[in-house]
Order: C-alpha cells, then sequence, then structure tokens
C-alpha cells in the first residue's frame, strides 16, 4: 500500500491503524490523515467523502500458519474451506491462480 501511495506522489509522515471509525474520521476531519477502507455501509459524518482508488489494485493477504509437525486433519479442513470460501468471493489464491 504504501509503494503505492509512493509511486503516486503521497508518503505519509506515520501510520495509525484504528478500528474506531470515529477516530479515524477525527483525524480526517482535523486534516490530520486519510483513511483508506472499503465503501462505507452506512452514511458518513458531514464533512466527509468516500472515493474509490483508480488504478492499480491493492491486494489483501490472509495466511494461515500452524508448527508443521502438528499439521493434522482439522487443520487441512480448515485451510481447504477457507481457501474454497475466498475462492468463491472472487478472491485470487496464491499459487493456484484462481479469480481475484
Amino acid at each position: 500500500m504504501l509503494t503505492i501511495c509512493r509511486d503516486e506522489g503521497f508518503l505519509p509522515g506515520s501510520i495509525r491503524h484504528a478500528r474506531n471509525p470515529n477516530f479515524v474520521h477525527g483525524l480526517v476531519l482535523a486534516g490530520r490523515g486519510i483513511h483508506l477502507n472499503e465503501a462505507p455501509a452506512t452514511p458518513l459524518t458531514d464533512g466527509l467523502v468516500w472515493r474509490p482508488l483508480e488504478g492499480a489494485a491493492l491486494a489483501w493477504q490472509t495466511s494461515v500458519v500452524w508448527v508443521p509437525s502438528r499439521h493434522n486433519r482439522a487443520i487441512a479442513a480448515f485451510t481447504e474451506a477457507v481457501s474454497e470460501g475466498l475462492a468463491e468471493g472472487g478472491h485470487r489464491i496464491a499459487g493456484t491462480g484462481a479469480p481475484g
């Protein structure tokens, strides 16, 4: 994400990860930040506007980690179910060439 921002001439002075949308929106309204996220599900606070990014697509990577010596049928079933669910949702699964 930072590479795309830098390539487009924007390099933030710092990065803050915040789950509370009110906090993030406050930073944006105060001119102290931007918020990169999917389209809002509810109306935004007055003074804010959402626009989709154009051009190079960003990728969200998800992974599963386990101790190799503890691999078992439950882990295999879990990773298979997650991979299938993500693929059915249109996500590309690394190494499979599935649609994304």
